[in-house]
């Protein structure tokens, strides 16, 4: 019993008091350290020397080169108007770059300084270059467009289509008793046929009247429809040219055939 109050004084008398410097730096523990001080002190002395050194930090350039490369890539968009609206919109980019860049160097990130302030002059001037285009393309568009409209006035307009009842021609009238009647016609070359199913029948076909035209008109009964028929060719002015009056020969089966014609 004596034994273990002794082995548990030798135990704390071994712990140090608190507030006591930790191990190898003195007090208690020196003592049970003093045989190799300065390793551990040089141990305990490089920790902060790679501990707390901060690897360096790449600059950030990269608004100041994209807006140099924008604003080099839109000045020949800018010398061109018809290209303008392409040269504004890379001016405008180039120019919130520049700005940004600008930002960025003043608050240390960025190293590029002046090549974010050329970026954002050129974008600048860029943007002034093709917004002119663009004003001068618009103008030069309008012009035009009013001259089309002016040459569209002074050109002489379309003629109207020719009325029937004024253009000269001639107007061919059947009529009669007769039921209907096969017509044929022709007027300075051109000839055509129609089947009056009912009579009377009219038709206005346009020809020359100045004196070298000519005109024909045929018309002739079925066999035994009986009825006679009275062809009539009329001018353009009103004038009659020519008009006959045939009945039906050949008895109950016969059939009526006239035949009138006219020079113009």
């Amino acid at each position: 019993m004596q034994r273990s109050d002794a082995v548990t004084e030798a135990l704390l008398a071994s712990v140090p008091p608190f507030g006591t410097p930790p191990f190898g730096t003195g007090g208690a523990g020196a003592r049970h350290g003093a045989g190799h001080p300065q390793q551990h002190r040089a141990a305990v002395g490089a920790a902060p020397q790679w501990a707390h050194r901060l690897a360096p930090v790449a600059p950030r350039n990269g608004f100041g080169v994209a807006a140099l490369c924008l604003a080099l890539v839109g000045l020949p968009f800018a010398l061109i108007p018809l290209t303008g609206i392409v040269a504004a919109l890379l001016g405008a980019l180039a120019v919130v770059f520049g700005l940004l860049g600008c930002s960025r160097a003043r608050r240390g990130v960025a190293t590029n300084r002046t090549m974010s302030a050329i970026g954002t002059a050129l974008g600048l001037i860029t943007l002034g270059v093709g917004v002119a285009g663009v004003v001068i393309l618009v103008r030069a568009t309008g012009a035009f467009v009013g001259d089309l409209e002016d040459l569209g006035v002074r050109l002489p307009a379309a003629a109207p289509a020719a009325d029937i009842s004024t253009a000269p021609g001639y107007t061919f009238r059947l009529s009669g008793s007769a039921p209907g009647a096969t017509v044929m016609w022709s007027v300075d070359g051109s000839s055509g046929g129609d089947q009056a199913g009912r009579l009377p029948w009219d038709r206005t076909i346009g020809g020359a009247q100045d004196g070298s035209g000519s005109s024909t008109l045929t018309a002739y009964t079925n066999p035994g429809s009986g009825g006679d028929l009275t062809c009539t060719i009329t001018g353009s002015d009103g004038r009659v040219l020519d008009t006959r009056t045939a009945r039906p020969t050949g008895g109950a089966a016969g059939s009526a055939a006239v035949t009138c014609s006219a020079l113009g």
